[in-house]
């Protein structure tokens, strides 16, 4: 599934939609969390990122914070 399609995924499913359009931030990390895989416009200005490609390309090191 490529961003576009897992994207289009949240936005037509209305138990992930109330999520993806919700002004409060969620994300979703990778199984390693390494990385933030998915997140709504709340979650990326959370993280000081312009949108969810900006974060999606951030990688969290072990040691970071946000990962615990």
């Amino acid at each position: 599934m490529n961003r576009a399609e897992f994207s289009g995924h949240f936005e037509r499913d209305p138990r992930l939609a109330v999520h993806a359009n919700s002004p409060l931030p969620a994300w979703l990390w990778s199984s390693d969390s390494s990385r933030i895989i998915w997140c709504n416009e709340a979650g990326a200005a959370l993280f000081g990122a312009r949108d969810a490609a900006e974060l999606a390309a951030r990688k969290f090191g072990p040691a970071d914070q946000h990962r615990r």
